[in-house]
């Protein structure tokens, strides 16, 4: 199965997406407790949550990823070149456990 369009909003909470390739737009999208093993992550996730998410051998290469996580600020400065990278380190480092 593939997610791939423009999801913004959405709760994917709890859910069983593992194997799933998630490839579209995910702003502020809301994955805590979903089962992402082995679940391909090469999409875009701006503000998306995955507290709690299993992601056990997910690909998550090839996906972008800003303010991702319980890290992240609720109001960021846009200005802040160091806070978006940090933020995308984040995300990936919450991919990778």
């Amino acid at each position: 199965m593939k997610l791939n369009g423009q999801y913004i909003g959405r709760s994917f909470a709890n859910q069983n997406l593992a194997g799933v390739e998630l490839s579209g737009e995910f702003v502020d999208v809301d994955f805590s407790g979903a089962n992402l093993v082995g679940a391909r992550l090469n999409g875009k996730f701006i503000a998306a949550n995955f507290a709690d998410a299993d992601l056990t051998n997910a690909d998550c290469r090839d996906g972008l990823f800003v303010n991702t996580g319980e890290e992240a600020p609720a109001s960021p400065d846009p200005s802040s070149i160091l806070h978006s990278l940090l933020s995308i380190f984040r995300g990936k480092l919450a991919c990778y456990g």
